[in-house]
């Protein structure tokens, strides 16, 4: 069985930085998963920004992978 939330980015942000810091064997796999899902969002939400905003205003999932 699957669940679906809906978290705003900084949100996301907040829910990897917090498994960053629980052992790497044990939240792996769900930081994965995260990023996984977000990406394509974030990817979309980059091509449809305006150009004239440029990167400050883009999304970024943070890889937190190579924080723990």
């Amino acid at each position: 069985m699957k669940l679906n939330f809906t978290f705003t980015v900084d949100e996301a942000n907040a829910i990897l930085k917090a498994l960053s810091h629980l052992p790497y064997e044990q939240v792996f796999q769900m930081i994965h998963s995260i990023q996984a899902q977000a990406a394509p969002q974030v990817a979309e939400l980059e091509a449809n920004a305006p150009k004239e905003l440029g990167a400050q205003n883009t999304a970024a999932v943070p890889n937190v992978e190579s924080q723990s």
